[in-house]
């Protein structure tokens, strides 16, 4: 069968985002073992050297002494395969569906999951954007058909496929809830603590961490350990407020962090000027006399 041009061999593009477990939780049910297994070489390739560049860097910085950072692939990420012009946008796992279309009419959901090993729920939240009513895959029972007839005609050059972001029907343990609870609990703290007056970086993480500390001591849910909350921590959620808009940077002097307003403050008036008042005024027109040898017309007002 001649292969679907889904993923050009010529050229492919790789970003890596490396996210710490510390702050960004991912469950296990979605880890990628063994790239290579499932992509292309145009692709797996381009992980491998980064995966041996990310070891490297770590005794290049002399980490080589501390416990070794393991480099997990998730199939979270997103991508973006080519198919007679048009882009789709898929996730990781949407992305190795597709691509077994390259080489089979027909894939079966056993096969699927037997060669990725993983749940029936992660698989279905991703085959759900695909398979749904006039999509780019039809599903008769257990067998995934391409649906190449919709694909050309689908209108524009980008189709979103991306599967909306879930949790897994509750499979998250307690360490995972944990971990989400204390990024969003130190994501509160820093507008807070910089509401009243902005701050130096440095000065910023012992305050949260300050706070943070008497504040899960006096949780009613289960408290994690005195020493979860570090520095990097706080760093990156003060990283990911930055790009939110939440807070922000002095321009003139960078180190120095202020609270964004959700709203702009409403100026003051005057002492000595009145508040404005708005009243309604009925307006009554009276009648007109008709010019005597003027046809009268319509004009166009608005």
């Amino acid at each position: 069968m001649e292969e679907l041009p889904f993923c050009p061999e010529e050229e492919v593009e790789v970003k890596v985002l490396a996210l710490s477990p510390r702050c960004w939780t991912i469950s296990p049910l979605c880890y990628l073992e063994e790239p290579d297994r499932f992509f292309p070489p145009s692709l797996s390739q381009r992980l491998v050297k980064f995966a041996d560049f990310y070891t490297q860097s770590q005794s290049r910085f002399g980490l080589e002494h501390t416990k070794p950072r393991r480099l997990q692939w998730t199939w979270l990420g997103h991508a973006e395969l080519e198919y007679q012009g048009r882009i789709l946008h898929v996730s990781t796992l949407q992305m190795y569906i597709l691509l077994c279309f390259n080489h089979a009419e027909e894939v079966s959901v056993e096969t699927l999951l037997e060669a990725t090993g993983l749940s029936p729920v992660l698989l279905r939240h991703a085959l759900k954007p695909l398979t749904k009513e006039n999509g780019v895959l039809t599903q008769n029972q257990n067998v995934l058909t391409l649906n190449q007839g919709m694909l050309l005609q689908l209108p524009g050059q980008h189709l979103r496929l991306l599967p909306k972001p879930a949790y897994l029907n509750g499979e998250l343990d307690e360490g995972i809830r944990a971990l989400e609870r204390k990024r969003n609990t130190l994501c509160g703290l820093i507008p807070q603590i910089l509401k009243d007056k902005e701050m130096h970086i440095d000065k910023l993480v012992f305050k949260v961490m300050e706070a943070y500390q008497k504040q899960e001591s006096g949780s009613a849910l289960k408290p994690l350990s005195a020493d979860s909350c570090s520095s990097a921590d706080i760093l990156a959620c003060a990283q990911h407020l930055l790009h939110q808009g939440s807070i922000q940077r002095r321009e003139s002097c960078p180190q120095l962090l202020e609270h964004v307003p959700a709203e702009p403050p409403t100026p003051a008036l005057p002492k000595d000027q009145p508040p404005i008042a708005f009243q309604t005024v009925q307006i009554k027109k009276g009648p007109s006399v008709p010019c005597v040898g003027k046809r009268q017309t319509f004009s166009t007002f608005r």
